[in-house]
């Protein structure tokens, strides 16, 4: 048998791997996009902190309760 037809396996598994294809990566078409952008911007403006005022007095009671 003439082996000069033939390419070595490790060339032919190469070839092999390479050729899986890539996941796709999702991305938002233009109304999608718009509506994310501007909903992620609405989120953002009405962002505010939390306030523990009420769960500080409390805590603090029950640590003095408990002499701690």
């Amino acid at each position: 048998m003439d082996s000069t037809n033939y390419l070595p396996l490790r060339l032919v598994l190469k070839q092999f791997i390479m050729s899986i294809a890539i996941k796709n990566i999702p991305v938002l078409n233009e109304d999608a996009a718009i509506s994310f952008d501007s909903n992620a911007k609405a989120a953002i403006a009405k962002k505010s902190s939390i306030k523990f005022t009420k769960q500080l007095a409390v805590a603090a009671k029950i640590l003095e309760k408990a002499k701690i």
